[in-house]
């Protein structure tokens, strides 16, 4: 019988092959149509992983040109993992692993652009067109839960982690340097909001059922602002209370405090959206807040704290 030859590198058909190269695999023969010219990244998101699997090269063996072996690593797309997608996978995202397996060559799709993304770098890289960071150990399958998945950094004071098509701003202070999460973020200002606007400015502040008052601007009397008097009320508060305003750490964004009744109580009430600033707002990271609670919805915009250390995004 004829020895298989390790082959550092070989083409099959249209197909290149060398070691440490990542390719995809057909699930199915015939593999269906791909989807046609400029179609959307959904689209063709959805066809790769109903129709595709992903493999890294470990070796090339050949009998002959018709007979081409590949030695395998599996990456798996997170929704093939024991435990399923987490919050923090992105769309694009793989999970390299060590499940080893020999495949025809005859079955090779395509080559694979993935990326390793090195998450201890600080500033994100260009993660190209796919990723993975993460590693699957099938060795620890069936122990705890978890445990199979190497460990990847966690951000924020939720110690939580990244989701690369979510946003996260880094704390401008060099000695902090903390990574928020866009939505911890605003939970922390509509928190914020809330008790500033209802709690501490209405019935719940002397101990009674908060109630919503009607709007910003009928609420002058009752000491809560309106957007154009927002600077006035600042400077008010610095010179009349002995309290420094209130920063938003772990403790004010506590599930007692940010839940009333099960449900964010700002819910329905506030929101707030992350934007960029410019002459008119200011420049920095600025966050604009909007006061739903009347006819005319009231909106002004403020400066965006690091959640750990007070410092404004600048």
């Amino acid at each position: 019988m004829q020895s298989l030859t390790i082959c550092p590198r070989k083409t099959v058909g249209e197909q290149k092959f060398s070691l440490g190269c990542i390719v995809y695999i057909n699930r199915h023969s015939p593999a269906p149509p791909a989807p046609p010219s400029g179609s959307s990244e959904d689209t063709i998101l959805e066809y790769d992983r109903a129709n595709l699997w992903v493999a890294k090269v470990l070796e090339v063996r050949a009998k002959d040109n018709q007979h081409v072996y590949l030695r395998v690593f599996w990456l798996y797309w997170p929704d093939e993992l024991p435990n399923g997608r987490q919050p923090y996978h992105g769309a694009n995202e793989f999970i390299m692993s060590n499940a080893m397996d020999i495949v025809d060559a005859m079955t090779v799709a395509a080559p694979a652009e993935v990326t390793q993304w090195d998450e201890e770098k600080d500033e994100q890289e260009d993660l190209g067109q796919r990723f993975f960071r993460q590693f699957l150990d099938i060795k620890k399958l069936g122990g705890p839960k978890g445990s199979e998945l190497s460990a990847i950094r966690q951000h924020c004071i939720c110690h939580k982690y990244y989701n690369p098509d979510k946003t996260m701003y880094k704390c401008p202070d060099d000695e902090c340097g903390t990574w928020n999460h866009e939505e911890c973020l605003i939970e922390a200002i509509l928190d914020k909001t809330y008790m500033r606007l209802v709690e501490e400015s209405g019935p719940a502040a002397n101990g009674t059922e908060a109630t919503v008052l009607s709007t910003v601007k009928d609420a002058v009397t009752k000491t809560l602002f309106p957007a154009e008097k927002l600077k006035d009320l600042r400077e008010l508060q610095k010179s009349s209370s002995p309290h420094k305003p209130q920063v938003a750490t772990p403790k004010s964004t506590s599930k007692s405090k940010k839940k009333l009744n099960g449900a964010n109580r700002w819910q329905g009430m506030f929101n707030a959206k992350i934007i960029n600033g410019d002459e008119t707002l200011g420049k920095g990271v600025k966050v604009t807040i909007t006061d739903e609670r009347g006819q005319d919805p009231e909106t002004w915009t403020e400066d965006v704290e690091c959640l750990k250390c007070g410092n404004i995004f600048d």
